[in-house]
């Protein structure tokens, strides 16, 4: 993070400012249209998520800006893993630290946020990526919204399971397995006491795609009100 900086509440409307006036400007001299694109890598699993929540803990912040200013959003992490490319065919990490250093044979500075910024800048231009990158795919920003908003539907949950099944001994790959499932505490809840029965609680766990045997013999164990 960066020390002794002016405060995002300070900074997100004028780099706003900045992408309108840039991209207008941009415009007028080629006489074509161009959208903004924020890219980063690991953005949609981690960059984006931490900006977005940042920008709602503020009352003078909104995220329907970025909607208004018609931004996309890219992540060079998951295309990177995920296009098949001979740029790429021969990496097997895809680390931000791990790419740099691979395409540019220089030591990665990790240490600042200015440093994964001036990382990704060259490999952008980078003459084995540029072309890749450049047809990278990109959410709108009510694509990303929405993805955001699923997103924190899906924490919130896993923390509902987690306070709820205490003493169970399930593990956190397990709370998000059963996130996965849409199997929030309520609703396991509802089942158990359909099915007061151990083995068919369990056959309806399987059946909802809960194939771990361990994890459904622990369910069982949900305490529901009353007992």
């Amino acid at each position: 993070m960066l020390e002794d900086e002016e405060p995002l509440d300070v900074v997100f409307p004028q780099f706003l400012e900045w992408i309108r006036t840039t991209r207008e400007e941009v415009s007028k001299r080629t006489g074509d249209q161009y959208y903004t694109v924020l890219a980063s890598h690991k953005a949609f699993s981690f960059g984006i998520p931490v900006l977005l929540a940042e920008i709602e803990r503020r009352q003078e912040l909104q995220t329907s800006d970025l909607v208004t200013e018609n931004v996309f959003f890219s992540d060079t992490f998951q295309y990177l893993r995920e296009v098949k490319d001979d740029a790429t065919k021969n990496v097997k990490k895809f680390a931000l630290g791990n790419l740099y250093t691979l395409f540019t044979k220089k030591p990665y500075q990790g240490e600042r946020a200015l440093h994964d910024v001036e990382a990704m800048e060259e490999l952008f231009s980078h003459r084995s990526l540029a072309g890749l990158l450049s047809s990278m795919p990109s959410r709108t920003a009510e694509e990303q919204l929405q993805k955001w908003a699923e997103q924190k539907q899906k924490r919130a949950i896993k923390a509902e399971l987690n306070n709820n099944l205490v003493g169970l001994d399930i593990k956190k790959h397990q709370i998000d397995r059963l996130a996965e499932l849409d199997l929030f505490y309520p609703k396991l809840c509802k089942i158990r006491t359909k099915f007061t029965n151990d083995e068919e609680f369990q056959k309806e766990l399987r059946q909802r795609g809960v194939h771990s045997k361990k994890l459904r013999e622990k369910l069982t164990r949900i305490q529901l009100k009353g007992e």
